[in-house]
């Protein structure tokens, strides 16, 4: 690891080494505690929401996958609203703050410091991540267990954007050759970086596969109901039902 001028503007953690934080202040808690901190606070997000999302409104029990779905987006609504809200508000002094949102972030940005340096790429994704998908996967919870007929269109939307998101925090940062971290540090690449990342590359794809399944299914339906057949004559043009 290269070593860092010794220049007091450059006394911070973080990469670029010309970072200039001049109001940084390092943190009070040391690193196991800030990330047992995370993994207990989603671990009690996911679980609450365990908790709460055995039935539906009309009695019945919800499967397995149902629940692990929902505690999914419960988990993820929290973290959106409560975390990343946090970042969205405070992003321009964050790096001098020591409350424990300000804590967790400034561990973080030692993996992606663009989350201390007011980047306004990630800043402007984290907003919409925050005050749209975060209210948005509340409102899905509620839309499954009311069994809204809504329900199936706020997954995928929100599911789009969890995967637009995850998309563009990688691919603006291969862009800039992993430049703000360490790369391939055992901690603040792999764990910081890829692993809490990976669960947003990997789950919402599942459910917007799951959700065009589900909204296809209920349009063939419709369109059965309506006297629309399907195409047969090979052109893709539907024909109406001879009565």
């Amino acid at each position: 690891m290269a070593s860092r001028p010794a220049d007091e503007n450059f006394a911070h953690p973080y990469f670029p080494l010309d970072l200039h934080l001049p109001h940084y202040r390092e943190n009070t808690l040391p690193f196991h505690v800030v990330v047992a901190v995370v993994v207990v606070s989603f671990a009690v997000a996911f679980l609450a929401t365990w908790m709460l999302v055995r039935r539906d409104r009309f009695g019945r029990v919800l499967r397995f996958e149902e629940k692990a779905i929902l505690c999914w987006f419960g988990m993820s609504g929290c973290i959106h609203v409560i975390l990343e809200g946090y970042l969205t508000l405070t992003s321009g002094t964050i790096a001098g703050s020591n409350t424990i949102l300000a804590q967790i972030w400034k561990e973080y940005a030692k993996g992606d410091s663009r989350y201390v340096s007011n980047d306004t790429c990630t800043i402007v994704m984290e907003t919409i991540t925050a005050w749209l998908e975060g209210p948005g996967c509340f409102l899905i919870v509620w839309a499954f267990i009311t069994r809204h007929p809504m329900r199936h269109v706020m997954q995928l939307a929100v599911s789009i954007g969890q995967t637009y998101g995850v998309l563009i925090y990688f691919i603006t940062e291969y862009y800039e050759d992993f430049s703000h971290g360490p790369l391939w540090h055992p901690i603040y690449f792999w764990l910081y970086v890829i692993g809490f990342n990976a669960p947003w590359a990997i789950i919402p794809p599942l459910l917007i596969r799951q959700s065009w399944r589900e909204l296809c299914q209920a349009q063939r339906a419709l369109d059965k109901v309506n006297g629309y057949m399907p195409p047969s004559d090979g052109r893709g043009a539907s024909s109406k039902k001879k009565k």
